[in-house]
């Protein structure tokens, strides 16, 4: 029978043969399916495990760049420290320098005045 146009079965010895083949053959696609859907559940099973294990490794990598970074930076930072206290104490030396030219410089200028006929300072001024 046919009833809103699905093949409806009846369990009677007179359609029993019939039924017994529609239904082998529709046990049988669904067989097929759930093997199908068996593979590809192996499948998935099988590429998660290798996805996981790429992110461990990936995730291991990360780490240990993130160190040699960290350290890097470490580094930077000491060295960057130590070029600071290099440049503030040259600096201090320099100020210090100048300090004591414009003092000689002062002292100099001086002494320029106090003998301002004597060759060997005019010449010297003469520079």
């Amino acid at each position: 029978e046919i009833t809103f146009g699905v093949l409806c079965y009846r369990l009677t010895w007179k359609g029993l043969s019939n039924y017994s083949a529609l239904m082998k053959e529709e046990l049988k696609l669904l067989e097929e399916k759930i093997n199908q859907f068996v593979q590809l559940c192996h499948q998935q099973r099988t590429e998660n495990i290798q996805l996981r294990e790429q992110v461990a490794e990936i995730t291991s990598e990360n780490k240990n760049l993130s160190e040699e970074v960290s350290g890097a930076t470490n580094r930077l930072d000491t060295e960057n420290t130590k070029l600071r206290e290099q440049l503030a104490e040259a600096t201090n030396e320099n100020k210090n320098l100048s300090e004591k030219i414009s003092g000689a410089t002062n002292r100099l200028e001086a002494l320029l005045t106090q003998f301002p006929n004597s060759p060997t300072i005019s010449n010297i001024s003469d520079d």
